[in-house]
């Protein structure tokens, strides 16, 4: 399957979704790759998703790192494509060769969120855009970075006319191995395909 957009599905905590993703089309998925942090996944879980899927870039969400050693480690365990992360997370952040989606969350304006990437501005991929994000802020930060749109909803005709490179999902638990709903999921991988 094809989709019109780039869509990255994150915090996959289980093979089923990262095996349905792959099979749908998404681009990217991203893995929980810091211990304590909700739905982590370890380098050997890692590795036994990693042998079952093909396709999709692999993306280590970091947020709550505290050092540049543990970055280095995750960059050795998961060979990852991009590294995800918030702006508190940056300084931590000594690799210049790493491509690099950076969040919004804790963004307190769009003109001082975009000063803290001046730094750092050729290694940025992606911006990650919280759902709420204004308008405004949208459009200042698409005209520097490609932004995938962070969706908790079904995606709509007006979602498409948002200057957005594309969209990011959450994956979700299953309730045993195999057994699971798509429904979330399905629904807007469904309404990105291609005719």
């Amino acid at each position: 399957m094809k989709l019109i957009r780039t869509v990255k599905v994150g915090n996959i905590t289980n093979l089923s979704d990262a095996r349905y993703c792959a099979g749908m089309g998404v681009d990217m998925l991203g893995f929980t790759t810091i211990e304590n942090q909700s739905g982590y996944v370890g380098p050997e879980a890692f590795q036994e998703f990693r042998g079952w899927f093909n396709g999709p870039a692999v993306v280590a969400e970091v947020y709550g790192l505290q050092d540049s050693k543990t970055l280095h480690e995750i960059m050795r365990n998961y060979l990852p494509d991009f590294i995800e992360l918030g702006t508190v997370e940056l300084p931590f952040v000594d690799l210049p060769s790493l491509a690099l989606i950076v969040s919004t969350r804790e963004m307190p304006s769009a003109d001082n969120f975009l000063q803290q990437l001046a730094r750092i501005h050729n290694q940025v991929a992606f911006i990650l855009a919280e759902e709420e994000i204004k308008t405004s802020d949208l459009k200042l930060i698409a005209d520097y970075y490609p932004v995938l749109l962070k969706l908790t909803k079904p995606v709509d005709e007006h979602m498409l006319t948002l200057p957005v490179k594309g969209f990011a999902l959450k994956g979700n638990t299953e309730e045993r191995p195999g057994l699971k709903s798509y429904d979330a999921l399905a629904t807007v991988l469904e309404y990105l395909a291609e005719d």
